[in-house]
This record gives C-alpha cells, structure tokens and sequence, in this order.
C-alpha cells in the first residue's frame, strides 16, 4: 500500500511537470525593436582632382580666413573666399614656375622665369574659376581653383612652344 501511494504520487509529479511545460525551455525571443527613422546624412563634398586635368586645365586647393573686421556671416564668407581665391592665384604661379624651371636647361635664365610666367599666364590665372567653395562654422573657406586654357601644359612645360 505505501508502494501504491508513492507510485501514484509520482506519477502525479511527473504529470505536472511535464504537463505544465516544465521541461520546456522558456520562450526567449528578441525583444521588438522599432526601426528608427532614417536620418540625412549631410551631403559630403565631392572630391575633385588637383593639379594637371588633361592638357588644358590645371587645379589647386586653398584655404583663406575671414578679416577680422567681418562681423557678418556674410563678410566672413566673402573676405575668406577672397582670400583664398588670392592665395590660389599665387599657387598657380608657383606650379607653373617649379614646372617651368624644372624643364630648363642650363643655360636659360631661371631668374626671370616668374616674371616671364606672369607676363604669358596672368590673364588666364586671374580669369580662373572657383570649381568648389565649402565654408566650416568660423566662416574659413576652402576652395578649388581652375585655371583653362587650349595647351596650358604644353604651354607651361616647354618655354618655346609658339601657339601656331
């Protein structure tokens, strides 16, 4: 008689638990995460070639600062931009003259090559384009200056060449 009752009352324990899902593992789902909404990424800036672009064009990166005596966002930007496109006529300069004097024999006049490059190119520096301008939160400009004209390489490399 007390085999029977703790038989049973086993059987009683094993109905329950296995009944009741006891040997189940719990349910561990994910919880639900809710999709955030897409946020616009600032648009980057695309990046440009510098320096020779084929035979006609010729690019440099500058950077300028707003005067001191700005106070508008809108001075700012205009005396950096300035600035900048200064600085980037003086770089043309300098490009063109280390390119030039690289090409020179030993018996050409190195001296006067600066002079001999703003005489023949000033017009075409000076009449340059900004390609690119971005402006950061103290109003400094960084820019891409394009300097076009037919054969400006060839022009710049070689001090005899003659536009026929």
């Amino acid at each position: 008689m007390k085999r029977a009752i703790i038989s049973s009352i086993f059987l009683l324990v094993c109905i329950i638990f296995f009944g009741c899902g006891g040997a189940t593992p719990p349910d561990v789902r994910p919880p639900v995460v809710e999709p955030e909404p897409a946020v616009a990424e600032p648009e980057k800036p695309t990046v440009l070639a510098l320096g020779w672009i084929g035979e006609d064009i010729f690019r440099v990166r500058t950077s300028g600062n707003p005067a001191a005596s700005a106070v508008t966002d809108e001075d700012k930007q205009k005396t950096a931009l300035d600035k900048a496109v200064s600085d980037a006529q003086r770089k043309v300069v300098e490009k063109f003259v280390i390119t030039r004097i690289t090409g020179l024999s030993a018996t050409d006049d190195i001296a006067s090559t600066g002079i001999a490059i703003q005489e023949e190119f000033g017009p075409a520096i000076r009449s340059g384009r900004v390609i690119q301008e971005l402006y950061d939160n103290a109003g400094s400009c960084t820019i891409i200056y394009e300097v076009e004209l037919e054969n400006l390489k060839r022009r710049v490399t070689d001090a005899s060449f003659k536009e026929k």
